[in-house]
């Protein structure tokens, strides 16, 4: 299987009961990519903009808190 469309192919033929231990993988496979680019982007710097407004929040005490 080397196209999406084929992948398709097999998943739409598998037995009903099958489907869910892909689409488990899938989802896992799908928070990773996330995951990684989290830590790409906080390591890059691209979220540093995230950290310096919760100072400013803290420094105001306008930071929320959650219980």
């Amino acid at each position: 299987m080397n196209t999406v469309e084929e992948i398709r192919f097999a998943i739409e033929h598998l037995p009903e009961k099958h489907v869910k231990t892909p689409a488990g993988w899938f989802d896992g496979y799908r928070e990773r990519l996330w995951d990684a680019r989290m830590v790409a982007d906080a390591i890059s710097g691209k979220l540093d903009f995230l950290v310096e407004e919760a100072r400013r929040e803290r420094a105001t005490g306008t930071l929320c808190r959650f219980p």
